[in-house]
């Protein structure tokens, strides 16, 4: 986050960006802050979105569009093709976990 802020203090203010995503919600809140600070308003004139589905997206005006993504899930997944595969039994190539985007009010429609 603190990183994610720092860049974007540096990166924002000559940026023509309408429209941040972060890796993961905290770099999404570290450029939301930096935002604030450069008086560039959300989603006015930036909009911005995170990756992760984090609680705290929801604690943070404007509330922080996000794709929730199954985290608990994707170790429970992980960990059982490395048992699989620590028992020499074929695992499917390809995995997939179910996404949710969240829209919120960090972002907007351009018409």
């Amino acid at each position: 986050m603190k990183d994610a802020y720092e860049k974007a203090l540096e990166i924002l203010p000559q940026s023509k960006a309408t429209f941040v995503i972060g890796a993961t919600d905290n770099i999404a809140i570290g450029v939301m802050r930096a935002a604030h600070e450069l008086q560039i308003e959300i989603p006015d004139q930036l909009s911005l979105a995170g990756f992760g589905g984090y609680e705290i997206t929801e604690a943070v005006y404007p509330r922080i569009t996000t794709v929730h993504y199954p985290f608990q899930e994707s170790g429970e997944l992980a960990a059982k093709i490395l048992m699989e595969l620590i028992l020499e039994k074929e695992v499917d190539l390809i995995q997939t976990l179910d996404n949710e985007l969240l829209i919120r009010e960090s972002t907007q429609k351009n018409a």
